[in-house]
């Protein structure tokens, strides 16, 4: 995104009385988060609902906290009221005064502003009444426990499949639009509708510019793009054409990006479309990142060629390891508003390969997207395992850390620890 910074948390009217914040149920075409004259009360296992650190006041998720170790992938912020938090043996309730903390920042390197760890949420905890066992910190597990909790809860079949399909490349006879193609109609043949959004055969304009918004900008001696947008969203006055593709995003059950692979990024087009169309408010904000994000309903992946061969992208290869090319993309882009990553489908040297070999490429394609709705998401470390606070600078927890020595390998491509990369770790989905 082009430089995220945090955008101010509204507040309600304290004369209109108590109000609780639910980050989960607001309409992605209202301003970001709902304020609701009642408490609600939800029900959560107990591996997410509690794990509460009571003397930091911070909220820590997706851990277990309970013996049941039920996993999912959600969280409950309340302001002012009274948040229930249940799982089938336990019933916690608790006061809570939210607090939103926002920290800016850009990430720099071959991706451009990146995103920063600004939006996570500080919690001051009034009155605990938790059972004494539920107290504390999460345990932490080793891994392999941990990476599943992050992946969030298993997403039924929608009943009405919806599928968005971005294609970017500019030749219709390419390999990437028989691609495009091969994924429509397999997924149609399925019973989903799908849209394709051809953002060359579209024309779609990846240039940033103040022609994005509609109506003067809030400061026009300095326009800051994310904020303008932010609030130009909020209030309806994006332009025409970025609120199109939203709307394809919202009515999507699950969104493929299909691209030649350049310069070991996605093509100019398609960047420019993620910065121009995944913004402020519409897909993230201070209370909605990572797994708790935007999109957590929603299922993303990337599907993309390359001229080199397979062997030039290993970890011994003269390219690199691919592993380190994805993360960019799929933690700090889709995983970051939300989206449960699926494992990328990557055709190796399409211009060289045999016919017979581009045939058995679609083959493959064709095969897995019959099923791809059913197949588990990457894994990827959860919030939880992090101090999320300014002052503890957004890094991963020491009792993460100590559980960590002596392991031959890092937890992820990005926390790597100063160690080896897992094997494969944003290429396949963990077992």
């Amino acid at each position: 995104m082009a430089g995220r910074s945090a955008p101010a948390p509204a507040r309600p009217d304290p004369a209109q009385g108590p109000r609780t914040r639910l980050s989960l149920t607001h309409s992605r075409r209202a301003a970001p988060g709902l304020w609701c004259s009642q408490p609600r009360a939800f029900s959560l296992p107990c591996s997410l609902a509690g794990g509460i650190n009571w003397e930091q006041g911070l909220i820590n998720c997706a851990t277990g906290c309970c013996p049941h170790g039920l996993g999912a992938a959600t969280s409950v912020m309340a302001r002012h009221g009274t948040a229930c938090l249940l799982c089938p043996t336990t019933a916690t309730c608790l006061g809570a005064a939210v607090g939103l903390v926002g920290a800016s920042g850009a990430a720099t390197g071959l991706w451009g502003p990146g995103p920063s760890v600004w939006g996570l949420l500080a919690v001051s905890m009034g009155h605990p009444r938790v059972p004494a066992g539920h107290r504390g910190c999460p345990r932490v597990y080793p891994w392999g426990s941990v990476g599943p909790a992050a992946r969030g809860a298993e997403l039924p079949l929608p009943a009405g499949r919806r599928a968005l399909i971005v294609l970017a490349h500019l030749e219709k006879t390419s390999f990437n639009h028989a691609m495009a193609e091969a994924a429509a109609s397999t997924l149609r043949d399925k019973g989903w509708d799908v849209t394709i959004s051809d953002l060359y055969a579209m024309g779609f304009n990846p240039v940033l510019s103040r022609h994005d918004i509609t109506g003067p900008p809030k400061d026009p001696e300095h326009f800051v793009y994310e904020t303008e947008m932010g609030l130009a969203w909020k209030e309806g006055r994006l332009s025409s054409d970025i609120v199109a593709e939203q709307k394809k995003i919202e009515a999507a059950d699950l969104i493929i990006f299909q691209f030649p692979l350049q310069w070991l990024g996605m093509p100019a087009i398609l960047k420019g479309w993620f910065d121009r169309v995944i913004i402020q408010g519409f897909a993230y904000s201070m209370s909605t990142l990572y797994e708790h994000g935007c999109f957590q309903k929603k299922k993303a992946m990337l599907s993309f060629t390359t001229s080199g061969l397979e062997s030039m992208y290993s970890p011994r290869g003269i390219n690199g390891d691919m592993n380190v090319f994805l993360w960019p993309m799929q933690r700090g882009m889709l995983q970051f508003c939300g989206f449960q990553v699926l494992a990328p489908q990557i055709c190796y040297s399409v211009r060289y390969v045999t016919p017979e070999a581009r045939a058995q490429m679609l083959s493959a394609w064709r095969r897995r997207l019959a099923s791809i709705w059913e197949e588990k998401p990457l894994g990827f470390i959860p919030n939880s395992c992090f101090e999320l606070s300014m002052a503890a600078g957004f890094v991963l927890k020491q009792e993460v850390l100590a559980q960590q020595e002596g392991q031959p390998q890092g937890l992820t491509v990005g926390q790597h620890l100063g160690k080896a990369f897992p094997p494969n770790e944003q290429l396949k989905a963990p077992e």
